[in-house]
């Protein structure tokens, strides 16, 4: 979407006008779904989620100070309405993860299994990681969080933070070179 349309259309939204508000909704529920999605169990969490990110989103449009940022906005509403629930329904779960930590040898055989593999295929091992790690890895690697502010998030240190994404990596590493083996 062009920026001076995105911008028109914000302004219109945050004045009620329910075409510019559906306009907006058409431009980013796919991607919005797709983040649910990806932080909760089942369809029917990430829909409830969804439903309640964008209602935040028109509620709280007026707050959005810099109108270049929309989709960064709508993203933390959004992750932080799927934390949100996830805490509710307690589903982190603290495993040690140091556990998990395995280790790959071969830097370039890893990359040329990843450029074998389907996007679906690498987010099903995604999926197979333990709850703490796929967090992590969807808010640092696929949303772009950093460090600090997946911290303030998940109520964990920056440290955690780090060490569960290196453990992560580690992890999907032996399982990117398992699927290889297939």
């Amino acid at each position: 979407m062009k920026r001076k349309t995105t911008e028109d259309l914000i302004d219109k939204a945050i004045r009620g006008n329910k075409n510019a508000q559906r306009q907006l909704y058409d431009a980013y529920a796919s991607n919005m779904l797709a983040l649910c999605m990806r932080y909760l169990k089942n369809r029917e969490d990430a829909y409830d989620v969804f439903q309640e990110g964008f209602i935040k989103v028109f509620k709280n449009l007026h707050q959005l100070k810099n109108r270049e940022t929309l989709v960064w906005w709508m993203k933390k509403i959004f992750v932080n309405e799927a934390l949100q629930l996830i805490k509710k329904r307690k589903q982190v779960d603290s495993t040690d993860i140091s556990k998990y930590s395995l280790h790959l040898h071969s830097k370039g055989e890893e990359s040329a299994v990843l450029s074998k593999m389907a996007v679906d295929d690498i987010t099903k091992l995604i999926k197979q990681l333990p709850e703490g790690m796929q967090m992590i890895v969807n808010l640092f690697i696929i949303e772009g969080f950093s460090h600090k502010e997946i911290s303030v998030m998940l109520g964990i240190s920056e440290g955690t933070s780090k060490s569960q994404l290196h453990d992560a990596r580690l992890l999907l590493k032996s399982k990117i070179m398992a699927y290889n083996m297939k």
